[in-house]
């Protein structure tokens, strides 16, 4: 796989988690009352349904601390992919949890 090819992937996988962690942070009674951000949620929860169903089941703490953990780690690498400089600064903003 070529390095352009595994910067895309990464990019897909830090949307997908991207998503993930928006998700979490929305009220679920959005979806009954129309809310502007109901068409984005209904989105998540038709192209993640495992992922949205363990957020909003018994571990969901634990799932949105895994999903913001996975988002700040794929950050990282793709700053590191595609940064010029040595990665210095990368390293020092990890975790940068701002979405």
């Amino acid at each position: 796989m070529k390095k352009d090819e595994k910067i895309d992937r990464l990019m897909e996988m830090c949307h997908k988690y991207h998503q993930l962690v928006w998700f979490a942070r929305k009220d679920p009674e959005w979806l009954r009352d129309g809310h502007p951000s109901m068409p984005g949620m209904v989105e998540v929860l038709m192209n993640f349904k495992e992922e949205a169903k363990e957020l909003t089941g018994e571990n969901g703490d634990w799932a949105h601390g895994f999903n913001s953990g996975c988002l700040a780690t794929l950050r990282l690498a793709i700053s590191l992919m595609t940064s010029r400089g040595g990665g210095e600064d990368e390293f020092e903003e990890f975790p940068d949890l701002d979405t």
